[in-house]
Formats: C-alpha cells, sequence, structure tokens
C-alpha cells in the first residue's frame, strides 16, 4: 500500500471526523450513517457508464439532500423518517442494478483501487471543509447547541442544515471509495463518540475526533496490510476496540 491510499485515508478521515461532531450533538448519528445509503443508486449508475463511483454517489447524496429540506422545511414529517424512506428506496434500487460482487466493494469499499485524481479530489475536499468550517462557524455552532438562540441572530435553520448535508455528501462519496457505503458511518458515529469521552469544550471535540480519526486509519492500514484484510472491516474493529478501551479507562478506573 503506497503513499496515496496512506493520505487519502488520512485526508477523509479528517473530513468526516470533523463533520461527525455537529452530526452528533444534534443527534443526527443514525440519520447520517443512512444518508449514505443513498448513494448506491448513484453507484449503480456510474458501474453502468463505466464512470467514477464518487461522481454517481454525490450526485444522489445532493439530490437527497436538496430531498430532504424540501420535505422537512415544507412538511412536518420527523427528519428520521425522510431519511428512513430514502434509505430503503436508495438500497431496493442499489440491490437491483448493482452485481453482486459490485455490491459488495459499494457496501465495503476498496481502497487499493485509488488513484492520483482520488487524493487530488480528497485534498480539494479537505481544504473546501475546512474552509468552510472555519468561515460559518459560528452559524454551525448555534444551530447545532441551540436553535433558540440561532432564531435570535437570524440565523436560518434549514440553509445551515442543507449547506451541513452538502459538506456531508462530500466527505461520504470520499469515504464510500474507501470503506464502502455501510462502514462510512463508523467516522461519523465513533469519532465523536470518543472524543465525547475526554472533551471539555466544543474546539477540544473537533481536536480529538480528528487525532481519533487520524490514529485509526494509520492503525487501520496497518493492520490490514500484515493481516491481508480489507481496510474498512478492519478500520471499524479498531474503532470500536479504542472506544471501549477508552470508555473503560473513563468510567470504570
Amino acid at each position: 500500500m503506497g503513499v496515496l491510499e496512506i493520505l487519502i485515508a488520512v485526508f477523509t478521515s479528517i473530513c468526516l471526523s470533523i463533520l461527525s461532531n455537529f452530526i452528533v450533538l444534534r443527534r443526527y448519528s443514525l440519520i447520517a450513517d443512512a444518508f449514505s445509503h443513498i448513494a448506491l443508486p448513484g453507484i449503480a449508475l456510474s458501474l453502468i457508464f463505466s464512470i467514477d463511483i464518487f461522481w454517481g454517489s454525490l450526485a444522489f447524496l445532493i439530490l437527497g439532500a436538496l430531498f430532504i429540506y424540501l420535505i422537512e422545511k415544507k412538511t412536518s414529517f420527523y427528519l428520521e423518517a425522510i431519511v428512513g424512506f430514502i434509505f430503503l428506496l436508495s438500497l431496493a434500487i442499489g440491490k437491483i442494478f448493482i452485481k453482486d460482487q459490485e455490491l459488495i466493494e459499494s457496501l465495503f469499499g476498496n481502497i487499493k483501487g485509488i488513484s492520483l485524481n482520488d487524493f487530488i479530489l480528497s485534498t480539494l475536499i479537505l481544504f473546501f471543509i475546512l474552509i468552510s468550517i472555519l468561515r460559518f462557524k459560528k452559524e454551525l455552532i448555534l444551530v447545532t447547541l441551540s436553535e433558540d438562540l440561532a432564531a435570535n441572530y437570524k440565523i436560518k435553520k434549514h440553509k445551515v442544515d442543507l449547506f451541513l448535508l452538502f459538506m456531508v455528501a462530500l466527505a461520504v462519496s470520499l469515504g464510500i471509495k474507501i470503506v464502502g457505503v455501510l462502514l462510512v458511518g463508523s467516522y461519523l458515529i465513533i469519532c465523536p463518540l470518543f472524543s465525547s469521552l475526554f472533551a471539555k469544550s466544543f474546539n477540544q471535540l473537533i481536536l480529538f475526533s480528528i487525532f481519533f480519526g487520524f490514529l485509526t486509519s494509520i492503525l487501520g492500514l496497518i493492520f490490514s496490510i500484515n493481516l491481508n484484510f480489507e481496510f474498512g472491516p478492519v478500520l471499524v474493529i479498531v474503532q470500536s476496540l479504542i472506544f471501549l478501551l477508552g470508555f473503560f479507562i473513563k468510567n470504570l478506573l
């Protein structure tokens, strides 16, 4: 495994771990995990027309984000129900049009299949997300921690939600290529869970999540190479074990 794979894994972990904090604090973890499955029809189309699955995934994730935004804004449906509906539909379409072997790769990723273009893309996405977080940090934090306070500052919650979903769509589309649809949620769920054990402020929460994502990505790559296992499943096991160790140290010692 070369330098490109390592850098892309690290860049992807940073993108997803930063966004994960805004998602978990709003109790959207399972929603975000289900959101990634919206990419399946896009993956199917990418395979049919022989294009990069990143673009197919991104197109359908953005469409899904827009659909969620419009439905949540115009109706009284719960967000969980909307995402659940799109998740089931996307999963069904993906299973019909993606062949079994290709479906397995879509679900669990294939870091060995990445290229220089993927590295350039991951670099651009990383910079975009970092700049966006710094530029709109106030709006994102206020909407995340207190919607009433955000309203007092005349921050439009739905637009902030849409922008957050757009960033998540970018990061998830990148993550799908290396860990797959099923396992990309590990960055969105386990990273902030671990950091919440030790963080005492929101900034610490973000920094600890980045460190955790970086560390577990490197360890996951090392173990997957030496044990000849796929990176995605190894990553989730490494993250889970370190989280459980942190939980034990924090609460039981």
